[in-house]
Formats: C-alpha cells, sequence, structure tokens
C-alpha cells in the first residue's frame, strides 16, 4: 500500500513538472514563421533581413520571445500563412511586415 502510494506520488510530481515546463514553451503553428524565428532572432530584436550564422536549435522558450523589442519579417523570403503567433512577443514595440524586392 505505502509502495503504491509513493509510485503515485511521484507520477503526480512528474505530470506536474511536465505541465509546467511545456506551459513555458513556444509551440509555432506556422512552420514558416517558426523557421523565420529560429535563422534570425538575436536578444533584443528579430529582423529576417540579419539572419544568424546558425538557426536556433532545442526549445523555443516564451520567455525569450517575450524580450524581444522589434520585429521584421520578410514575406518574400518567408511563406508566412499565419502570424497567429505573433502573441508570443508580448513586448514588442514595432512590428514590420514587408515583402521587399529581390532587386536593389
Amino acid at each position: 500500500m505505502i509502495k503504491k502510494r509513493r509510485i503515485q506520488i511521484i507520477v503526480i510530481i512528474f505530470v506536474i513538472t511536465c505541465i509546467y515546463i511545456m506551459n513555458h514553451i513556444a509551440f509555432f503553428k506556422d512552420r514558416e514563421f517558426e523557421r523565420a524565428v529560429r535563422e534570425s532572432l538575436n536578444s533584443s530584436h528579430m529582423v529576417t533581413l540579419y539572419k544568424r550564422d546558425k538557426a536556433l536549435y532545442g526549445i523555443v522558450w516564451k520567455k525569450d520571445l517575450e524580450k524581444v523589442d522589434f520585429v521584421s519579417i520578410n514575406f518574400r523570403e518567408y511563406r508566412v500563412k499565419n502570424i497567429e503567433d505573433i502573441k508570443y512577443f508580448k513586448n514588442t514595440k514595432t512590428v514590420w511586415f514587408s515583402y521587399a524586392s529581390a532587386y536593389k
């Protein structure tokens, strides 16, 4: 009986921990929007014209996206269809959506 109760407590703690962690991860609905974020996210801004040397790999945390104050997405390069995930950028002051020409 005591052993069964310990297993139940361990499972409950594990489930609560998983729910807590999953609540802090940014899940993107649009794959192209996620690609834009991973390739261009810096500490305080996200500009798709300035790509990172290596795209972000792994988990994108909501708290990292809340720190961004400037977002710019070029729709010519990224075929974003759904910008609903912009909600993760809560402290953003400026958002630019553009379709920049391939010609200078």
